[in-house]
């Protein structure tokens, strides 16, 4: 899979998670008109299994609850099962699976809480 970086920056709503001067994390999210679409979210290797991912999709449900979504969607290759089961834990549900450029991808969505 290929991406215009560029264009995706300007575009789109980029958020860093940073340690001291460091970058750790990144999320990525794209406004589509139905849903928000969770295009990336990575956090640096010597940072995971920290909770770090966790916080970083949990600020990602809260900006597609802000913005009145009312489903946020990602999804991630086969191969990250343990993304998957991760993904899973949090409440998404898979909606489907394709092959797209000789990568096995699977679909999943979550249903967001309305604000109390």
């Amino acid at each position: 899979m290929t991406a215009d970086y560029a264009r995706m920056v300007a575009e789109n709503t980029i958020w860093l998670m940073t340690h001291f001067d460091q970058i750790i994390g990144v999320l990525v999210l794209i406004n589509e008109p139905e849903h928000m679409l969770i295009y990336s979210v990575a956090i640096k290797p010597t940072f995971q299994k920290l909770g770090l991912g966790r916080q970083l999709l949990t600020w990602a449900e809260m900006q597609a609850i802000q913005q009145g979504y009312k489903s946020i969607r990602l999804y991630t290759n086969t191969r990250f099962e343990e993304n998957i089961r991760l993904y899973q834990q949090f409440g998404y549900t898979e909606t489907g699976r394709t092959l797209l450029e000789n990568s096995h991808i699977v679909y999943m969505a979550k249903p967001t809480r309305t604000p109390t």
